[in-house]
């Protein structure tokens, strides 16, 4: 399939289907990991500016490529577009990259209140415990583990909610066990005795029978 999207993409004769085979052909070198091509595909090709779902992957691609300033732009061109929840969800995870921190915890916020994507609500949990807002933390971690059940997100979320375990009491060493309290008199030995001398008993000796 790869070889006759490739072929249509590259036919100046194919129009339209040419636009078409280059998105089909993009997606393709996504799915298998080829980030780098994905994007060369669509920005050869130009069809993030007449196509949202291309935008969506060329910006999906740029941040896996870890260029997260050139995903920004075409995906806030799409958020009010076709696919305006895969448009922040992939815009927040690139705000970090691009030093953009608050922003990011914003669009996250927007997405957990819209409660579309579990992914996205954990990340807002993660930010306001960065922010020192440990219990506001935990309400969305219980309202995400009660929407989503069966998520990864939501094992997660049952990790943190979770009372941490207590730690072990530190093993006392014979020292600080035998030791005197302040103030206290030190217990006296009691002094030792000779042993008494043993006596041995002994059986009268027998008499001889004397015969006449």
């Amino acid at each position: 399939a790869g070889s006759l999207y490739e072929s249509l993409a590259d036919d100046p004769r194919a129009g339209v289907w040419a636009q078409r085979a280059a998105l089909e052909l993009a997606k393709i070198h996504f799915s298998m990991g080829r980030y780098q091509a994905a994007r060369d595909v669509i920005q050869e090709a130009r069809l993030s500016s007449s196509s949202d779902e291309a935008a969506l992957f060329l910006g999906m691609a740029s941040v896996m490529t870890g260029d997260f300033e050139s995903a920004i732009a075409p995906l806030e061109g799409i958020r009010r577009g076709r696919h305006p929840t895969w448009a922040m969800v992939t815009l927040a995870e690139a705000e970090p990259g691009a030093g953009r921190t608050d922003e990011a915890c914003r669009l996250y916020e927007s997405l957990a209140q819209a409660r579309v994507n579990p992914a996205a609500w954990y990340r807002y949990g993660e930010c306001l415990e960065a922010d020192g807002r440990a219990a506001a933390a935990r309400e969305e971690y219980a309202a995400l583990a009660n929407a989503y059940p069966q998520t990864p997100e939501a094992i997660r979320c049952a990790g943190k909610l979770s009372p941490a375990p207590e730690a072990p009491a530190p093993p006392r060493d014979d020292a600080e066990t035998n030791a005197v309290p302040a103030g206290a008199e030190p217990p006296t030995t009691p002094p030792l005795r000779p042993p008494a001398p043993r006596t041995t008993s002994r059986s009268a000796p027998s008499i001889p029978t004397i015969r006449p």
